[in-house]
This record gives structure tokens, sequence and C-alpha cells, in this order.
């Protein structure tokens, strides 16, 4: 094992949209710094293999990776589990016994071997994965910096628009060093800096490493496809019984194919959420129109819509990755349908916001104005005209200015990256 050399350590624990928020900035450490994936499950890392392009920049920056299994130290994962659920939480010595526990449900020192690493210097985790790694990492070598970064580019409401009776998700107890987010309301959003007595030269706002032009560039590099096909992306999210009904995810897709098929030679391509929770019911939607109009992909939501001529998106930041290759994007969400369908939509405060000054509920797109947002398919099938004859192109001009203004006045990842080396031990 070398001890000279820098080691970083990146942990995955749900899908690929976890690397596609941190990659850039890895790219931007010196390649001699030894970089080493976990994935907590297979499934995290299926997602990554799915998505063919970034598996690619991954795999070129990666030395080695290991995917959990779930076997592993199985008694020692039983038995935390029997003391949670037995609710013992006041009994003496009760948080020590609990520590000793999670110590052993990962083997570090055989992982180190595994990987032939002696030391990380760093531990990149997303900010709300809760599991114990990171300070099992942390005790045993305390010089290692714990970052913590967002595990998607979703953008929250100002202060002043969240309402009293919303919900924020506020993370008050987590292992870090370093907390990465993309504005200051992400920030208060989410971290409760005081509870958790962190310093606010820890705090870096970085905006989105990923939309940074020489990143972006590396998924447009290859020439758009020629087609006389007038073609439609569409970035999908998996409906819920909060704020996302079953009935409106079925309208919304159904619109969207009924609009194409009056257009001639038109092409639909749906990208599943990073979850793939939808799938099944995607494709039961799906089953009553020709296929030949239709297919679905899981190659990065950028390549895909570097090759389209309209992205529609359904309440997703999937709409950045459009707006960055300055594509045309619709926002197609029923918000006044959820609203007075969902019981508890109105709580979820990062999916709508209130503007105070047309007094109306907005989603949290159309409120920045990255998006036009349609709520009918015959708003859907008006918008998608003005794309296809080339009408009104301001509209897309002002919804891509709205976004690089946003962007714009970040520290960019090289700037993180040195921050962060020369805190490297």
């Amino acid at each position: 094992m070398s001890k000279s050399r820098q080691n970083i350590l990146l942990i995955v624990r749900r899908h690929a949209g976890e690397i596609d928020w941190i990659l850039p900035l890895l790219y931007q450490f010196d390649k001699k710094i030894n970089l080493v994936t976990i994935f907590e499950n297979y499934s995290s890392f299926k997602s990554l293999m799915n998505n063919k392009k970034l598996f690619k920049l991954w795999k070129l920056r990666c030395s080695k990776y290991v995917i959990k299994d779930k076997t592993d130290n199985l008694v020692w994962k039983l038995l935390h589990k029997i003391l949670v659920l037995s609710k013992i939480k006041n009994f003496f010595d009760i948080n020590r016994l609990e520590k000793f526990i999670l110590e052993k449900t990962f083997n570090f020192e055989k992982f180190l071997q595994d990987v032939k690493v002696n030391h990380f210097q760093a531990v990149f985790v997303t900010n709300i994965n809760l599991s114990y790694l990171p300070t099992i990492i942390k005790n045993k070598n305390p010089s290692t910096l714990i970052v913590r970064y967002p595990e998607s580019t979703w953008i929250f409401p100002p202060r002043s628009n969240i309402l009293s009776n919303q919900n924020t998700q506020k993370l008050y107890s987590v292992t870090g060093d370093f907390f990465l987010y993309a504005n200051k309301d992400n920030q208060r959003f989410l971290l409760d800096s005081k509870r958790n007595n962190i310093r606010k030269d820890k705090i870096l706002i970085c905006g989105f490493p990923r939309y940074e032009k020489w990143w972006v560039k590396k998924f447009i590099g290859e020439k758009q496809s020629k087609t006389s096909s007038f073609r439609i992306l569409v970035a999908l999210r998996h409906p819920n019984n909060h704020n996302f009904q079953i009935s409106s995810y079925k309208y919304i897709v159904k619109s969207i194919l009924k609009t194409a098929e009056q257009i001639k030679n038109c092409k639909v391509v749906f990208k599943l959420h990073p979850h793939n929770a939808d799938y099944k019911l995607l494709k039961d939607t799906l089953s009553t129109f020709n296929n030949k109009i239709w297919s679905i992909k899981k190659e990065h939501l950028m390549v895909l819509a570097h090759n389209s001529d309209l992205c529609i998106t359904i309440m997703t930041s999937g709409c950045f990755d459009c707006l960055a290759v300055n594509k045309p994007t619709i926002e197609f969400f029923r918000l006044k349908y959820e609203l007075d369908n969902s019981p508890s939509a109105l709580k979820n405060s990062s999916h709508y916001i209130f503007d105070k000054k047309s007094y109306k509920w907005k989603s949290t797109f159309q409120y920045f104005g990255f998006v036009e947002n349609v709520q009918s398919h015959k708003e859907l099938e008006k918008f998608t005209n003005f794309v296809y004859l080339k009408r009104k192109n301001y509209i897309w001009k002002n919804n891509i200015k709205n976004y690089k203004k946003f962007l714009n006045s970040k520290l960019d990842s090289k700037k993180i990256s040195q921050i962060l080396i020369r805190n490297f031990n």
C-alpha cells in the first residue's frame, strides 16, 4: 500500500444522481489523487451502469469500487434492528451499546485492505445519507474530512416565501466537516447549522458544478444526430400520495402522446427519474398507444435533451439539464389539480411557492422563470406548436436567460476543490 498517495472516498446510497452532482468536482482534483467508490447496494450501481455516458466518465476517474453485500456482518445488523425496534432508547448506556453494534456493521479495516488504501483524506457523501459509515470512518481517523453535498439539483424557495404551515427538511444531526449547497436558500432550508454547531466557513455555496460549461461539453461533444422527425423528450417524476396523484401522472403521459399523434413524424422519448419507481405504471399507460412513436431510454438527460427539439419536464430539476443544452422546455404539471386533490400538497414547501406579487401558487421552477408551466392538454398543444412552428422563441430565450443568471455568482468547482485540498491531511 502506498503511503504517499492521497485518497478520497465516494459513498453512493441510492442512484446515479448522487454521482451526477459531485463528479465534476471530483474531476477538479489532481489525477494523482485516488478515487474509491462504495455503492451501498447493487441497485445504486445498476442505476449508474444504465446511465452510459455518466458511467464512462465515472470509470475514467474511479480506480476501485466496492458494492456492499447486505449479508455482510448480518448478525450485527440484525442486532441493531432488534435494538431499534425494542424502543429502549432511554435504558442506561444504550447509546454506547448502539454505537458499539453500529461499528461492527462494517469491517472498515478489511475494506482498506481490499482497496489497498491506508487512509482517506476525504469522504464525499450526500446530505441526506444518514448511514453510520461516515461516523465509523471519522472515528477510525479523525483527520479525514467528511464532505456533505446534495443528492440532486433541486432548488428550494426563498425563506420569505415559506408559509408557517409548510414543512422544511432540516438536518439536525449529521457527521460532516464541509457542507456544499447550491445557494443560501437551499442551505437555510435543509441545514440547522446552529444546532449542528457548524461554522460559517464550513458551508460552501457552490451552485451546480454539473452545469459548468466545460462539464456540459462532455455530454454534447458528439454532433446532434440528424433526423427528419420532431423529437420530444419527457423527463418524468413518479407519482405519490402527497402532491402528485397517479391520475395526474396518467393524464399527463396520455396528453403528451395525443399531442405527438397530431404532429407528422413525431417521436417521444421518456426518461425515467433515477429512482425508476414508475416503470411499470409508465409501460401500462403507454400500452394503448402505437409503440412506433414512443420509447423509454436510460441515457443521461443532457445527452437525450441535446438530441431533442422540445423538452417536457414533470416537476423535476431535470429541466436544468434541458436548459443547459439550450432547449425549449415546458413544465407539464397540474398544480391547481394537485392543490385541490392532495390534502397535504401545500405542506410540501419544496414543490410549491406562493408568489406574493401575483398572489398565486406556482411550481418551484415556474416561480423562478425557468420554465413555462402548462396544466392541460390544450395548453400543452399550444406551447408544443410554438416550438414545432418556431414561433415565440423569445419565451425560451427568457427561460434560458433566467437559468443562466441563477447559476452565476457562485463559487465554481475549481475553487471548491482548492478549498477542500487545503484542508486535506
